[in-house]
């Protein structure tokens, strides 16, 4: 009967052994599996916001070339927005519909990125004026080597709300990566509207939603703290943004104000730092 029981207690000690060294290849083969997944949702969620980054860089240059200035010769025809050149026709501060064209040539630098190609768009009145609308045509245009194409409109709400319909926004990565991106996204300037002729103090909080499509997967994300970007720096400073991707979700915070292009990309209890090109 000794022997019996010390077989008994052997059996039991060697079959709880391999319950052990199961357990653990299935906990290593989970945990290889959740790092798996946390790498293609940093990827996809980087490149999501990468995408909405150009974008935005790109629309801020209707804000800036879409209204008056301060020096009447530079409502004229011709004048210069930073290294490329705006055309107004007609020009002068009352004339209207103006067709402006926006146009960086074959590549230009400006406030840290650079652009190539145009953008025009026809504007009915000052871009200020409640019920402006902007549908901006991009021709060839580039942002630090992203192709920006697509629908847009842009319409302004009140002399300091203004809301950004993405239709089809078409961003096409310098790797071929092409992101659809859709959304709608609502500024409202939080600072600088007492000096309305200077741009470079002006910061807007923005709020919506965006979706993206793209080989790596549909990513959608909805904005739970508002971004906050300023005009005199190229990057969104703050905000969050909840995003829910194919296989998890994620939410990007954007930092504490300071103007970087260093966010976090937070999934759970775990947090990656995230690189964006503004």
């Amino acid at each position: 009967m000794i022997f019996a029981s010390s077989t008994s207690r052997a059996l039991s000690a060697a079959f709880a052994l391999l319950v052990l060294i199961a357990s653990c290849k299935k906990e290593a083969k989970k945990t290889a599996s959740s790092d798996a997944q946390n790498k293609e949702t940093v990827a996809a969620a980087s490149a999501s916001v990468t995408a909405y980054a150009v974008l935005n860089t790109a629309l801020d240059i209707m804000f800036v070339t879409g209204a008056p200035e301060s020096e009447s010769e530079k409502a004229t025809a011709d004048r210069k927005y930073g290294c490329a050149t705006v055309t107004a026709t007609p020009g002068g501060f009352v004339d209207f519909p103006k067709e402006v064209v926006v146009d960086f040539g074959t590549g230009c630098t400006l406030r840290g990125y650079t652009g190539k190609g145009s953008v025009s768009f026809t504007l009915n009145q000052w871009i200020a004026i409640p019920g402006t609308e902007i549908v901006p045509v991009f021709n060839g245009f580039y942002v630090n080597g992203y192709k920006i194409e697509g629908d847009y409109k842009i319409t302004t709400v009140s002399a300091t709300e203004f809301k950004i319909d993405i239709i089809d926004g078409i961003v096409t990565f310098p790797n071929g990566t092409v992101f659809h991106l859709k959304g709608t996204q609502n500024y409202t300037q939080t600072a600088g509207s007492s000096t309305p002729l200077v741009f470079g103090d002006d910061v807007y909080s923005i709020t919506g939603y965006i979706a993206s499509t793209s080989s790596l997967g549909d990513i959608e994300g909805t904005i739970t703290s508002p971004l906050i970007k300023e005009i005199a720096c190229n990057n969104i400073t703050s905000g969050k943004i909840d995003l829910k991707t194919n296989n998890a979700t994620a939410t990007l915070d954007y930092g504490d104000g300071t103007c970087d292009n260093i966010g976090t990309l937070i999934i759970g209890p775990l947090s990656f730092p995230v690189t964006l090109p503004f």
